[in-house]
């Protein structure tokens, strides 16, 4: 899906794109204001040639959350936008219009291009383009840390699902890449830069340590790590 973000302005907007896959955000230049209904028209247009899906406005909150005369601004034009894309018959599909948070990025983009070493000519042209490239930046990998977290809750909801922590002993049977059968007793899951992993005790009482994984089909995997990330994440649990 891809994603426009427009860095509001009264005078200019700076504008950034997302490819379809959501990974990226490019600088898209420049729009100088030509009037509310020209403006309108204009993103409308955009996001048909660009098959856009949704669109990130810059929401101008103050440090302390409050809102101010810039904020009202740009709530106007959202609601604008969102009344241009709902009434014209040439959209197929319905495009979402969000406020971000834009809070530092302005600065960040003014670092960003001070360090580059552009003159104040071209700092000014490009602030603004800047500023909604780091934006959408922001809002995309808000988008993938939500879903790597979705993730992490749908693979514990299974593991809830399929071993009660009620039960007084929790037992599982894996099978080696040779046929044999070993039954495990479950000691303890936990996290692990964003991995699943549980401890288990096998049938000599010596405790063992897996990766947990799920596949596309819900099902889960206990996956025995390489040397190298057994020893990084056995001395995370011990020192945990």
């Amino acid at each position: 899906m891809k994603v426009l973000a427009i860095d509001f302005g009264d005078v200019r907007m700076g504008m950034a794109i997302s490819d379809e896959s959501g990974t990226f955000a490019f600088p898209r230049g420049i729009y100088q204001s030509q009037g509310r209904k020209k403006d309108l028209d204009f993103f409308l247009e955009l996001c048909l040639d660009e098959k856009i899906r949704r669109v990130i406005l810059s929401a101008p909150y103050n440090m302390d959350g409050s809102t101010g005369e810039r904020f009202d601004k740009t709530l106007s034009f959202k609601k604008d936008l969102e009344k241009r894309f709902r009434y014209s018959k040439r959209l197929e599909h319905e495009i979402d219009v969000i406020l971000w948070d834009e809070r530092l990025t302005t600065q960040e983009a003014l670092t960003i291009t001070r360090k580059s070493g552009f003159s104040i000519k071209k700092t000014k042209q490009t602030l603004d383009a800047l500023s909604a490239q780091i934006l959408l930046e922001n809002y995309l990998d808000s988008v993938r840390e939500e879903k790597k977290m979705d993730k992490e809750k749908d693979l514990f909801q299974v593991i809830e699902d399929k071993y009660d922590e009620n039960m007084e002993v929790q037992e599982v049977e894996l099978e080696d890449e040779d046929g044999n059968v070993a039954t495990f007793i479950i000691d303890e899951w936990f996290e692990y830069e964003d991995r699943v992993y549980a401890v288990m005790i096998d049938e000599d009482d010596e405790a063992v340590l897996f990766r947990v994984e799920e596949d596309e089909e819900g099902e889960m995997s206990f996956i025995n790590p390489d040397e190298e990330e057994f020893a990084e994440v056995a001395k995370y649990y011990e020192e945990n």
